[in-house]
């Protein structure tokens, strides 16, 4: 890490696992769904930041059906 205007920034190096959290309502059917998107970053030293990129995402997520749950 290093200090930017007082405060520690993480850092990383080589490449990066991103997880996203993903939240379903309730009432959605079980199945694959299409999920697609723009991740946008930029990368940066202690001493100079690269210019900002954008990488598009495409893939599926499949929506498990609800689990009951005993009360």
């Amino acid at each position: 890490s290093f200090a930017l205007a007082g405060r520690a920034i993480a850092t990383f190096e080589s490449a990066v696992e991103v997880v996203l959290p993903l939240e379903v309502a309730p009432d959605a059917t079980p199945g694959p769904r299409h999920l697609r998107g723009t991740a946008r970053y930029q990368a940066c030293t202690a001493t100079r930041c690269l210019f900002p990129e954008s990488r598009e995402f495409d893939g599926t997520v499949v929506i498990a059906p609800a689990v009951a749950t005993s009360r």
